[in-house]
């Protein structure tokens, strides 16, 4: 069960000259919520308030290779950074495992060997398995067979590389099996010698990726994918190569040996390149001026349920242009063409040409390597700004800074607040900020302790909570301070039925067939409670009676219907102006008088009107009104 301990006073902060860490300010158009991060360098990942406070912490036995992840149960999935890998490069793990709340490791597994590292990030499935970034070893001599450029060091002497490639692994934590994989050195290109594996012209092939791009021999590295996310809708993964300033998408529908080759799967492209985007350098469909992105982190789909959702978020680094940015993009997705990406042509790049939005603030924000954002529930957005430390949440109509934080961790060590100059070494992979709503809090006791730095400063910080804050309303908050105007109150309606004999009316769970006045209450689906009242009224069968008089060798009459010239009592049930059955009767009678002869009656005719009184000439075949002077009235009608 979800308990939760709140206080209202904590950090923002006096304005200080000393101040170095800790809270800045979280203003009312901040998003409310926690905070979930990790310094790299520590072991302990937490999970902090609006006003900075800390509200839960996991304890690891090892610090995290990049990302951790607060799963929907509570517990909590992470990298980690083995001792024992034999590779060197940023971002190094070999290790993945699922701490509980109690911070006991329930699952661990490891991709570490002398020719394979998980690395920087990983991904869980709606099912449950993992999604791991790893690399694998190739050797100088399998890249020279697949086209690898020959390279020159410093005495003039021509040597082959070593490379590092990318591959993803799906393992299922129940049996630790591996149930799918994925190969980027088995979609590669190269131009070089037509001899060799691979061999073609790199712009036709933009669903490939060109071995000597990106490479100088040096570093064998050469892709260095840093981030990993999955899209359940599309069944697609985005992975991010920051080396060749791209994403790439790919198709996980496609099975493993699919995945092997350039057919299979939904999309039809097996384990090729759905789409790529940030740098149509890369396959030779453009050049510097079409290059988005520079050293780009934590390329993701944007969640559904969100104002951008569908449209994918990149952390922009800017290495080379010395800012940084937050920049999203609307992917060109064909729906139409088993969730392809569109391709104009076979000579122009992938679109879209611009941004669909972008955040740059190059006076106050920059990091050149790690680093992320977020789109929150009310649009504004979270950025890490990993290199400075620096978590902080932007308006998203505005780019104004609604909640500003500096981490006061370097690797396991707090800071003491007003340490000069501001610290190096508090570097964040990524935050995420959650909803107090978040599933994962069910089975965590989120308690407010204190701050993380040592020293603190007096604090006047307050929650701000948006939400319904009128008692009188059935959605009210307690816990909200700021009335976001949601408030939803009961309806109270009255309803009015007229019903025939023998039916009914259905209000909520209640049948009524009966005359009288009724009082429901329904639950809404907005949670409140609303009165009905009914008034139900019944109409009864109308009861017509009528009678014919035809003469003698007459035609047959036709009455509702029915063909009639024997003398007798008829009836016939019809529905009526309401709706309601009505019965009708009849009796018909057949006359051996003629038409009336007026002069020789000893009675004297005064006059003839129709039904509604209305005097009238006579006619056949209608029913009129004879009126005589004694006073007497006949009803007659002569069929002919």
């Amino acid at each position: 069960m979800k308990k939760l301990l709140l206080i209202l006073l904590c950090l923002p902060l006096m304005t200080l000259a000393q101040q170095t860490v800790g809270l800045f300010s979280n203003l009312p158009e901040s998003y409310n919520g926690y905070t979930l991060f990790n310094s790299l360098g520590s072991t302990n990942t937490y999970l902090i308030d609006n006003c900075g406070v800390k509200v839960y912490e996991w304890n690891s036995n090892f610090k995290p290779a990049a990302s951790v992840y607060l799963l929907e149960n509570g517990n909590l999935l992470k990298t980690s950074q083995l001792d024992s890998t034999t590779f060197s490069f940023g971002g190094t793990g070999g290790g993945i495992e699922i701490l509980d709340p109690s911070s006991n490791v329930i699952w661990s597994y490891e991709v570490n060997s002398d020719s394979t590292l998980a690395h920087h990030d990983l991904e869980i499935l709606p099912n449950g398995n993992v999604l791991i970034l790893a690399i694998e070893l190739i050797s100088a001599q399998e890249a020279d067979t697949c086209g690898s450029l020959s390279y020159t060091d410093s005495s003039g002497a021509v040597f082959s590389a070593d490379r590092y490639s990318e591959m993803i692994l799906e393992v299922n934590p129940t049996t630790d099996q591996i149930v799918w994989e994925w190969h980027a050195w088995d979609h590669l290109i190269q131009d070089t010698d037509p001899n060799l594996l691979n061999y073609g012209t790199i712009s036709d092939y933009p669903g490939r990726i060109n071995i000597n791009y990106a490479f100088d021999g040096t570093d064998p590295d050469w892709l260095h994918a840093n981030s990993i996310d999955y899209n359940a809708d599309l069944d697609q993964i985005i992975i991010n190569s920051p080396t060749f300033n791209e994403f790439w998408i790919l198709d996980h529908s496609a099975t493993t040996a699919e995945a092997a080759d350039s057919v299979g799967g939904f999309s039809g492209k097996g384990g090729d390149i759905l789409y790529r985007w940030g740098n149509p350098q890369a396959y030779n469909r453009g050049d510097s001026l079409d290059q988005a992105f520079e050293f780009q982190h934590d390329a993701h789909w944007i969640p559904s349920g969100l104002p951008d959702q569908g449209k994918i978020m990149i952390f922009n680094n800017g290495n080379q242009r010395g800012y940084s940015s937050i920049d999203i993009i609307d992917p060109p997705l064909d729906t139409n063409n088993s969730n392809n990406y569109i391709l104009t042509n076979n000579s122009t790049p992938y679109g879209p040409l611009n941004l669909y939005w972008s955040y740059s603030d190059s006076i106050n924000f920059y990091s050149a390597f790690i680093s992320g954002a977020q789109q929150l529930e009310n649009g504004n957005i979270l950025i890490c700004s990993g290199a400075q430390g620096k978590i902080f949440e932007i308006e998203y109509q505005t780019d104004s800074v609604v909640w500003d934080y500096i981490i006061p961790m370097v690797g396991p060590n707090p800071i003491t607040q007003g340490t000069t100059p501001p610290p190096f070494g508090n570097i964040c992979f990524r935050g995420e900020r959650f909803s107090p709503s978040y599933s994962g809090f069910n089975n965590l006791v989120l308690t407010p302790s204190t701050v993380i730095e040592l020293n603190p400063l007096p604090s006047n910080c307050q929650f701000y909570i948006s939400g319904c804050t009128d008692s009188l309303a059935c959605n009210y908050d307690p816990l909200a301070t700021i009335n976001d105007s949601s408030c939803v109150y009961p309806v109270i309606w009255q309803q009015a039925f007229v019903i025939c004999t023998g039916d009914s009316v259905v209000v909520g769970s209640n049948t009524y067939n009966t005359v009288g006045n009724y009082t429901d209450t329904l639950n809404a689906v907005n949670g409140c409670d609303s009165i009905i009242y009914t008034n139900i009224s019944i109409t009864p069968p109308a009861i017509w009676q009528q009678s014919y008089s035809i003469c003698d060798g007459d035609s047959i009459i036709v009455w509702n219907g029915i063909s009639i010239s024997v003398p007798g009592d008829y009836s016939a049930t019809l529905i009526n102006s309401v709706g309601c059955d009505s019965i009708t009767n009849l009796n018909l009678t057949v006359s051996t008088i003629g038409i009336l002869d007026i002069t020789n009656n000893k009675r004297n005719l005064v006059k003839i009107t129709d039904l509604l009184g209305k005097e009238t000439p006579y006619r056949r075949n209608t029913p009129l009104f004879y009126i005589y002077d004694d006073g007497t009235v006949e009803k007659r009608m002569v069929i002919e």
